[in-house]
Formats: structure tokens, sequence, C-alpha cells
């Protein structure tokens, strides 16, 4: 992701409070909203952690059960999601308009293979248009929202697929000068291993990248 910024200043969510949205509540996404959202309320060990987290899905049916305990998935145990969800840590929902002024993305929907081995990308453009559309249709120009991927892709998929899908459907552009019309990028492959109740999501290291230096720290602190 080479592409030219401004040396200016420019003005990041603020890592410890920034406001999240996770789209994609699989085996992936529902692990990462819960752990997200339970964490511990230290952030470096010196400021106190208040994040705003929402977890997103297209499937109604899919929200539902969660709100009532049930994965269907088998990742997270019904005490768990209801712990979250009573305290307030963590709210879902399949309303797209419920996620327009969010600040951080993280996009981690499936990316299957076809019949004959190729990668289906379909979720991971659909899900890279509905951002674009949160981007376009939010009010807040405070902060620069920042687009993590986290779903599994063969190389140069994010720059060369997704991103101009988010351009496209938004207006705004990657790196952009214009702090009102710019988005930054993050990539953090998911790592998890379906059903391994041993190493799950608090215990795998994280790889991270960002867009440029800024985003790249940033994600890095993030997670």
């Amino acid at each position: 992701m080479n592409r030219n910024i401004s040396d200016q200043k420019l003005s990041l969510p603020i890592n410890e409070k920034c406001s999240v949205c996770i789209i994609g509540l699989g085996y992936v996404g529902l692990p990462l909203a819960i752990q997200i959202a339970k964490t511990t309320k230290k952030f470096n060990g010196k400021q106190n952690l208040s994040r705003k987290v929402i977890g997103f899905d297209i499937n109604e049916k899919r929200i539902k059960e969660l709100e009532e305990g049930i994965d269907s998935t088998l990742e997270i145990e019904k005490k768990e999601i209801e712990s979250v969800l009573e305290k307030k840590f963590l709210k879902l929902t399949n309303n797209l308009e419920e996620i327009f002024e969010y600040e951080v993305f993280i996009i981690t929907v499936p990316t299957p293979i076809d019949n004959k081995k190729k990668p289906n990308l379909s979720l991971i453009e659909n899900a890279s248009k509905m951002v674009g559309k949160c981007l376009k249709g939010r009010k807040s120009n405070n902060k620069i929202p920042i687009v993590i991927f986290e779903s599994t892709v063969y190389p140069g998929a994010t720059e060369e697929v997704c991103i101009p899908i988010i351009e496209k459907c938004s207006g705004f552009k990657l790196n952009n000068i214009d702090q009102k019309k710019c988005f930054y990028c993050g990539y953090s492959p998911e790592r998890i291993n379906p059903g391994d109740k041993k190493h799950t999501i608090s215990d795998i290291k994280k790889v991270t990248s960002g867009s440029n230096q800024i985003s790249s720290e940033w994600v890095n602190n993030f997670y």
C-alpha cells in the first residue's frame, strides 16, 4: 500500500476511546467482538479503556440468536455472550445506519473458495461497499476512519479490490491529503482455528500492518 500522504498532523481516533464496529459475526468476528468488548480496563497499563463496540451482521437470524446467547458456530459460550450484552459492553445490529458514525471498521467476513479452488470475494466486496456507504453517510469528520481487514485474502486483494470499492462508494481516498475525505487501512489476518478451545483469540499473536506508518502504529497499538 505505497501511496503518498501529507506530513501534516492528522486526527486519528483515540485508541483507548474509539468506537469500533466488527463487520461479520462468524467464527472470527464474534470472538473478536467479545474480546474487544470484555478487554481489560487498562490501556498500556496506564489509561482506562472506554471503547464503544458494536457487532454488525447482515443476517438478522444470526443477530437474534446471539441476542439470546446462542452461537451456532460453538466458539463462544452462552454465559459469555450474555455477560457482555447485559453489561452493555457490546451491541449487536443488522441496521447499517447504526454504524455510520463509527471510527474503526474491522471486516471479518469469510472468503470461501469455489469448486475450482478460486477465492470467492463476494462477501468481502459487499462488506467493502457497506463501509463505503458508512463513510459517505457519516456526519462527523472529527476523526479519520480506519478500516481493518481480518478476512483471509490473497496478496494484493486489499489494495487492488477492497480499497477501490471503498473509495468508489464513499468518495473518500486512502491516505488522502484532504482529511475530510480520507481513510486509513490496516490488515491483521485472522489466525483462529475453529473449534480449538486451547489456542483462543486472546492467546494467539497478531500480525498487523497499515497503509502508512501512522496507521501501522495505530493498528498495532489497537491490537
